[in-house]
C-alpha cells in the first residue's frame, strides 16, 4: 500500500511539473505587442515584472496591458529551452544555427515593444513621479510618450456679471459717467491643449451711457457673441478675442430735477441707433475648479449712432462663470 501511495504521489508530481513546463504567461499590450515568459512580480493597478523566454527581465505598467493569459509554450520556445544544455556542451554547427533562428523569431515577436522598452528604461528611476502625473486629472497617454491634458474636450457653462458701460468720443465725455448694467448667458470652453482653450459664448448684455449734468440715461440691450482665446498660467488666465453685438431694444430716459421728462423704449432704428456692433475684448481672471472669476473690458470699433461717425461702445465687466463637468 505504501508503495502504491508513493507511486501515485510521484505520478501526479511529474504530471504537474510537465504541465507547468508546457505553459507560459503571455502579456498582450495595448499597442499590439506580445510579451511571453514567467511573471515574477505583479502589483495591481501599477506594474508587473516578467522574465521573458530569452531570460530578459521586463517591467510593464498595468495601464499599457490589454490582458494576461496562460498559453501553451510554442514549439520553438520548447526547442530553444531543450537545446540550451546541448549548446553548453558544444553541440554541432547545425543545432547552433537552429537556436540562432529560434532567437531571431523571438526577437521579431518582441520588436513591437521596442518603443515601450526604451521609454521605461529612461524613466525607471522616476516611477513614482511618472505615476502621479499619469493619474492626474485630464491626462492621457500617447504613443510618443508625451503626457498632456486631454485635448479637444468641451465643457458648457453659464455666466453672469456686472457691466459698467460708456461711450468713446462722446462730445460731453467729461461729464459722462459709467452706466451700470448686467450680462447673463451661456458659454463653452473648448480645450485645444494643456494650457490653451477657446471660449465662445452667447450673452444678453446691457451697454449705453449716462450724463448726470443733463440727467440723460441711455440703455442699449445687445445679444453679444464673444469668442475668446484663453491662456492658463496655473490657476490664473488671460483672454482676448472679438465679439459681435446685435441690438435688441433700447431706452432713452431724460430727467429734470428728479422728474422724468422723457422715457421712450423701442427698437434701435426708432431711436436712431445702429443695431450692429463689433469690437474686441480682453481680460484677466482666476479659476477655482469649475468656477472662473474674471475682469473684462470691451471696446467697440463700429459706430453706433446713424448720424455720428465717432461714437462707439466701451465697457468694463466683472463676471463669474461655472462650467459643468470640470
Amino acid at each position: 500500500m505504501k508503495h502504491f501511495t508513493f507511486f501515485l504521489f510521484f505520478f501526479f508530481a511529474a504530471t504537474f511539473y510537465c504541465m507547468a513546463q508546457d505553459f507560459e504567461d503571455v502579456v498582450y499590450l495595448n499597442n499590439g505587442g506580445i510579451v511571453r515568459g514567467m511573471i515574477i512580480e505583479l502589483i495591481p493597478f501599477e506594474y508587473l515584472d516578467i522574465r521573458t523566454s530569452t531570460g530578459r527581465l521586463r517591467s510593464i505598467d498595468m495601464e499599457d496591458i490589454e490582458r494576461i493569459v496562460k498559453e501553451r509554450v510554442r514549439g520553438e520556445a520548447r526547442t530553444q529551452n531543450n537545446d540550451r544544455p546541448i549548446q553548453n556542451d558544444s553541440r554541432s554547427l547545425q543545432d547552433n544555427n537552429q537556436v540562432i533562428r529560434d532567437n531571431s523569431r523571438n526577437y521579431r515577436d518582441n520588436t513591437g515593444s521596442i518603443q515601450n522598452d526604451y521609454r521605461y528604461s529612461q524613466n525607471n528611476n522616476n516611477r513614482e513621479i511618472q505615476n502621479s502625473r499619469r493619474y492626474a486629472q485630464d491626462y492621457d497617454f500617447y504613443d510618443d510618450g508625451y503626457y498632456g491634458r486631454q485635448s479637444n474636450s468641451i465643457h458648457f457653462g453659464v455666466r453672469a456679471g456686472l457691466n459698467l458701460a460708456n461711450w468713446i468720443n462722446y462730445s460731453n465725455l467729461k461729464t459722462a459717467t459709467f452706466k451700470p448694467g448686467f450680462q447673463i448667458g451661456a458659454v463653452a470652453e473648448i480645450e485645444t491643449g494643456e494650457k490653451i482653450s477657446i471660449q465662445p459664448g452667447i450673452l444678453f448684455s446691457q451697454m449705453g451711457a449716462q450724463n448726470k449734468d443733463e440727467d440723460l440715461r441711455i440703455t442699449l440691450n445687445y445679444l453679444q457673441i464673444p469668442v475668446n482665446l484663453v491662456a492658463y498660467l496655473g490657476d490664473l488666465f488671460v483672454h482676448t478675442g472679438p465679439y459681435l453685438g446685435f441690438g435688441l431694444r433700447g431706452k432713452v430716459t431724460v430727467k429734470s430735477d428728479g422728474t422724468t421728462l422723457l422715457s421712450d423704449a423701442g427698437s434701435f432704428r426708432d431711436a436712431g441707433f445702429k443695431s450692429f456692433d463689433v469690437g474686441i475684448g480682453a481680460g484677466i481672471g482666476s479659476r477655482f475648479g469649475p468656477v472662473q472669476v474674471a475682469m473684462n473690458s470691451q471696446i467697440g470699433v463700429a459706430r453706433i449712432i446713424e448720424d455720428n461717425d465717432l461714437i462707439s461702445n466701451f465697457g468694463l465687466a466683472l463676471t463669474v462663470s461655472y462650467f459643468f463637468g470640470k
